[in-house]
């Protein structure tokens, strides 16, 4: 027998992380860039809100992607949490010598490239001028033109008095639909809200609001939707043919969102935006940008003379005007201060480049002295935004003010170089002062500089060169910098500066645990995170994968750890049970401004069953409202005797953000692990336990701790109702291996056959026994009582089915739940037994849904364990209807001779057309039917979780403060 790795988990306190103001602009990897405030309000349609200490957070499973750095390249990974918390008095200035500049909370950590090539985290409060930053060099977005489309038929639906002329090839099966429903009945039910003349004499003319109810009614999709519009036009509210302005053709193609884009690039720079003219003289920016709006629109130009150059009219009249404000949201006044790209483009990133090229041909110039490209603004925000999407291209730009302006610069000859070959300038005389800027410019004094010297650079440089790179491997230290992912920018000044708002936002990211913030990484730590780069041999910031919920860290004296990743959140409690049960070593965190917890209590008890010994670590001690003593105290009364204080359990003061008291936590686990000899046998029968399985496209999966044994490609593998041979190996970062150690983690190939997480693996089919079992109850001949519902579940590995079926709502009865896609077997056990079948994260592939509809049986599929919860708990409540979602009333306006109903949905949607009943202490009070359903002043066809809106219902039933409208499916 051998001394061999100890295998840790880390329970108990789970970090936030840190906080940025409301007005944070962050990039999400879908192609937008949205403030803080506005990112968090976009969360709870992913997950669900609660209360916090201070705050509300608000928990997803997978939902918007963000940019992070892992240590080596910039990567997408999801949001698994928001945070809105109160502001402290007292917040943070960090401004760069790029013109970037983030506000933060004091503790909130940057990453900072060292002159000995190490990247470490330094708290806003502890930076200092000059140190360098690092920033993202590229950010590559998605695109997606229908996400535009849909947004442009959701604006033509709230906005009103628009009218659509249909496609007559495209909307043929459309228009019949109509007709063999009946106008008269159609506009009965409310869905034709003026006369119907003009859809029974073919003119194939509508009302936009009219037209889009009933193809979301008829079962089209938005594609589909959108497609059959041939032209658009403004009409007044009276008449559906109003002729207020001529007819404007609905761009359609790829090619003309692209035009479409550099029309909003001139109109940003020189444009009128409420009269829809431009006021330029170039005669380039003349001919593209008629061309552009006579084959995009279909509208006609005519160039005029204005009072001090040429003016560019159209006569597209108000319904182009109304485009650009209503549909576009461009401002309809104070334009030159307030303009920035419309986000309803965001999303289909080729639009952005020739906005970019119109900008900087109505506006932009190119610098002789500074031999730089320039583009001026008197928005802050159009500017900052630009700067975000030229990283796109690999092209670093800076920002500062001149005159009242706020200034982008191009400078030097990488990036003007990139900026001559990819974008495509109208005005040819600029495009030559750039291509002569390129040839006399130089390296970037800003963007191309480092703490290390440029010797040692060169040096790598020509060494790669000269071994092709695949021999010779440079220091993991400046990898990032060499390979172009990051670039590392000074600080120009740090300043203290009084809070302006009452909330501050974080975001928690999957993996990276950091986010481009204003074009800075903002990052977030978590004390397995300091853990893995902190006295870690060869390793730096992010540089250990964790694609099997283990990882393992070496210290400097080569000392090798393992660690099992257990996820934070109460609905997975099973899920750390099993990651206690499977290790020899616990680390309990503890909050030393919050105290012990409930979830600190809950992992005391889980350690306390698997009887294994374990280490406290009290953190964020340097806060003022720290008490070590309080901690230590509470924790005695849970019968914890503490090494000096009469007892042998060690605790150490650690920070997660600093690093602080790391060194001497690595420590304390070897020493307990040779007291507690935990020691292993590489010629011994393998003696693995199963900590995650899953059903993966290669096939199934099951990850592993090996606690005695050694495993090997070949091996015959005995579980408690399968075996298998090992075709597969892989290590905790994902490699293919041909064994694996004691006390290492690892992942196989080869079962057909699932084992239960938590139960034993070995070579020795003797040595098997029984483990503990995933709860899958398989009451298909239990007799359902009236008020019980049954369900097939369905997941896509083992930890989310236990954390799944320990959350179920009671009365909600298991009749069978398993691994993998939703099968045929599944929907006919549903069938026989009258249960609804739910996935979660699960496919389901169209044969089967054919078949659920042919049996009628109903099936759900959900990505947020929380949506499902809801679902069931909403079906429990609603008896044999579907409820939708539930809003409370929380304030009553008078109208004329009624009452409108101001509500704020608390989960699910609140849909106008769908049936509505009043809720009062949960018995319903009378059915419903929604006349008006308004978000501001906007008309809307439904609200979505966290939105607060004005409801005029009919019959007006006596509703008071507190009672709740529940929607439900027809």
């Amino acid at each position: 027998m051998q001394t061999r790795p100890p295998i840790v988990t880390v329970l108990g306190h789970v970090d936030h992380g840190k906080c940025v103001s409301p007005d944070t602009l962050i990039s999400i990897a879908d192609g937008r860039i949205i403030k803080a405030e506005q990112l968090y309000k976009e969360l709870p349609g992913f997950g669900y809100e609660e209360k916090t200490d201070g705050g509300k957070v608000v928990r997803t499973k997978k939902s918007i992607s963000v940019f992070g750095f892992d240590g080596k390249k910039v990567k997408i990974s999801p949001i698994i949490a928001g945070w809105k918390l109160k502001s402290p008095n007292t917040l943070y200035g960090v401004e760069l010598n790029s013109g970037d500049k983030v506000i933060t909370t004091a503790e909130h950590p940057f990453f900072v490239f060292s002159s000995n090539g190490k990247i470490r985290q330094v708290r806003a409060d502890e930076l200092e001028k000059d140190c360098f930053v690092i920033v993202p060099k590229n950010l590559k977005f998605s695109s997606d033109l229908d996400k535009v489309k849909n947004e442009i038929l959701q604006k033509l639906l709230i906005t009103g008095n628009w009218i659509v002329f249909l496609n007559s090839a495209k909307a043929y099966n459309f228009l019949q639909k109509i007709r063999k429903y009946g106008c008269v009945k159609l506009a009965k039910e409310g869905f034709l809200t003026t006369g119907f003349d003009s859809v029974a004499q073919d003119k194939l003319r509508l009302r936009a609001s009219d037209f889009i109810k009933l193809a979301f009614h008829f079962g089209y999709k938005e594609k589909e939707i959108y497609s059959m519009v041939d032209c658009i036009k403004n009409s007044s509210s009276k008449w559906r043919a109003g002729h207020t302005s001529p007819r404007l053709r609905l761009p359609q193609t790829r090619n003309d969102f692209i035009k479409l884009g550099y029309v909003l690039g001139c109109l940003i720079g020189d444009g009128y935006i409420l009269e829809g003219v431009l006021d330029n003289n170039d005669k380039e920016i003349h001919e593209a940008y008629c061309s552009y709006l006579k084959q995009v629109f279909n509208v006609k130009t005519k160039i005029v003379q204005g009072h001090t150059c040429k003016r560019v009219i159209n006569t597209g009249g108000e319904s182009f005007n109304r485009f650009l404000t209503d549909i576009l949201s461009l401002p309809k006044s104070n334009k030159s201060a307030t303009v920035s790209i419309p986000q309803i483009i965001q999303p289909f990133k080729e639009m952005i480049k020739p906005l970019i090229e119109g900008w900087f041909d109505t506006d932009g110039y190119v610098s002789k002295i500074n031999n730089s490209v320039e583009i001026t603004s008197k928005s802050e925000l159009l500017v900052r935004e630009v700067g975000f999407y030229l990283l796109e291209y690999g092209i670093h730009s800076s920002i500062y003010t001149k005159n009242g302006y706020w200034v982008l610069r191009i400078a030097n000859k990488p990036y003007l170089n990139i900026f001559y070959k990819d974008f495509n300038p109208r005005v040819l005389y600029k495009k030559e002062r750039i291509k002569e800027a390129v040839g006399k410019s130089s390296t970037s004094r800003i963007f191309d500089l480092t703490p290390i010297s440029g010797k040692v650079i060169r040096n790598v440089h020509f060494l790669r060169r000269l071994l092709q790179l695949d021999i010779f491997d440079p220091a993991e230290e400046f990898r990032a910098i060499i390979d172009t992912e990051v670039s590392s920018v000074k600080v120009r000044k740090v300043s203290k500066t009084k809070s302006k708002n009452n909330w501050v936002y974080d975001f928690t990211v999957d993996k990276t645990h950091n986010f481009v913030a204003n074009r800075i990484f903002i990052h977030n730590t978590t004390l397995l995170d300091k853990i893995r780069t902190t006295n870690v041999a060869g390793k730096e910031a992010g540089g250990i994968t964790q694609g099997i919920g283990a990882s393992v860290v070496t210290t400097k004296e080569g000392k090798k750890i393992t660690f099992i990743d257990t996820p934070g959140h109460a609905l997975f409690t099973k899920m750390r049970s099993r990651g206690a049960k499977a290790c020899d070593i616990a680390i309990l965190v503890v909050d030393a401004s919050d105290g012990v917890k409930p979830q600190t209590l809950e992992a005391l008890q889980l350690i306390k069953e698997a009887k294994i010994p374990f280490i406290v670590a009290i953190t964020k001690t340097d806060l003022p409202a720290a008490d070590v003593e309080g901690v230590l105290s509470q924790l005695e009364k849970e019968e914890i005797l503490f090494e000096g204080r009469g007892g042998n359990t060690p605790y150490l003061r650690i920070s997660a953000k600093t690093g602080f008291g790391i060194t001497e936590l690595l420590e304390m686990i070897t020493l307990v692990s040779e007291v507690s000899e935990i020691k292993g046998d590489a010629k011994s029968p393998l003696l693995a336990v199963v900590i995650e399985t899953s059903k993966e496209k290669g096939g199934l999966t099951v990850s592993l701790v090996v606690r005695d044994g050694t495993l090997k490609v070949g091996d015959i593998l005995y579980a408690e109702k399968s075996e298998c041979k090992v075709r597969g190996l892989f290590d905790y970062q994902g490699k293919s291996v041909k064994e694996i150690l004691p006390g290492d983690p690892g992942q196989i190939l080869g079962f057909s056959i699932l084992p239960d997480v938590g139960s034993i693996i070995s070579t020795d089919k003797s040595l098997i026994k029984e483990s503990t079992k995933v709860s899958t109850k398989k009451d298909q001949f239990k007799k359902i009582k009236e008020d019980e519902i049954p369900v097939i579940l369905k997941a896509k590995n083992v930890g989310a089915l236990e954390a799944l079926e320990s959350s179920l709502p009671a009365k909600v009865v298991v009749v069978d739940s398993s691994v993998g896609d939703v099968l045929e077997s599944d929907v006919l056990m549903a069938r026989s037994t009258g249960a609804r079948v739910f996935a979660y994260d699960s496919g389901i592939s169209n044969s089967v849904l054919k078949l659920a509809e042919a049996e009628k049986v109903k099936t759900y599929k959900f990505k947020i364990i929380y949506e499902l919860i809801d679902k069931l708990q909403e079906i429990l409540l609603g008896g044999k209807e579907e409820i939708l979602g539930k809003a409370e009333i929380i304030a009553e306006f008078p109208f004329n001779d009624k009452k409108i109903a101001g509500c704020k949905v608390t989960n699910g949607k609140i849909v106008k057309t769908a049936n509505l009943y009043l809720e009062r202490n949960g018995k319903e009070m009378g059915r419903i039917k929604a006349v008006s359903l308004k978000k501001g002043k906007q008309e809307v066809m439904e609200v979505k979780p966290g939105e607060e809106f004005g409801i005029l219902f009919e019959p007006q039933l006596d509703f008071a403060i507190g009672d709740v409208i529940v929607s439900v499916a027809k």
